[in-house]
């Protein structure tokens, strides 16, 4: 399994770990690493998560993470967004949000979820997908 993030992923995460925000935020890199150190493998990541939407290759998750930080567990925490390609076993890191905080949000749209994921397909076709680092 790789692992690779898109351009708005990179957007995400970079607004989450200012340093203005290390006391609300500062540990979702962590608990990002955490989640794919626990689930090492293509099939543990595609069925752990919950899923969004599918097709025959392609199946968008949303994966709950805690916030220590928060004190909330994994119901006020981050909300990472992952696509899972079954051609090649590949996880794509596609955005990440908290739900409580200054940047929380409640949940994302369908038109939100189609302009991520298509924005993740243009990075891959540009070939500005970075792997991403545990």
């Amino acid at each position: 399994m790789q692992i690779f993030c898109s351009t708005e992923f990179a957007k995400s995460l970079n607004l989450l770990t200012k340093q203005k925000f290390s006391t609300t935020y500062g540990t979702v890199k962590a608990e990002i690493s955490a989640f794919f150190k626990q689930y090492d493998t293509f099939d543990k990541v595609l069925n752990k998560s919950y899923m969004l939407r599918e097709n025959k290759f392609i199946r968008i998750n949303k994966v709950r993470l805690e916030n220590p930080l928060q004190n909330s567990g994994k119901f006020g925490g981050y909300r990472l967004i992952i696509l899972c390609d079954k051609r090649n076993d590949d996880v794509g890191l596609i955005y990440v949000y908290p739900k409580t905080g200054p940047h929380g949000k409640d949940s994302t749209t369908t038109e939100f979820l189609i302009k991520i994921v298509k924005k993740y397909s243009e990075d891959k076709k540009a070939g500005k997908l970075i792997k991403y680092e545990l």
